[in-house]
């Protein structure tokens, strides 16, 4: 069974991906400490946010999105084209 330290000594950065809702983004706290948990660990992290929440609660996100990269933790888009960017919304 490999563990994130035997990965990382074979030469396999895994990176953790975590799904947050953007009602805990919107928290200066909650990111503060997600913060200090990624410094602490060393642990390539991924905040995941869905697209309906990113696109709903943007500019209330803004501050917490630029906080977390300049922390160094990637920002990824969850269900990317299942709502506003689905082609299906496109209009001619």
């Amino acid at each position: 069974r490999a563990t994130m330290c035997s990965l990382a000594r074979d030469g396999v950065t895994p990176r953790v991906a975590v799904n947050i809702p953007p009602v805990l983004l919107g928290d200066l706290r909650f990111v503060d400490k997600l913060i200090t948990w990624h410094h602490r660990s060393s642990i390539p992290l991924c905040v995941e946010l869905t697209e309906g929440g990113f696109m709903r609660e943007r500019g209330s996100l803004q501050a917490a999105l630029l906080r977390l990269r300049e922390a160094g933790i990637t920002v990824a888009m969850d269900d990317f084209g299942t709502g506003y960017s689905s082609l299906a919304s496109l209009n001619d």
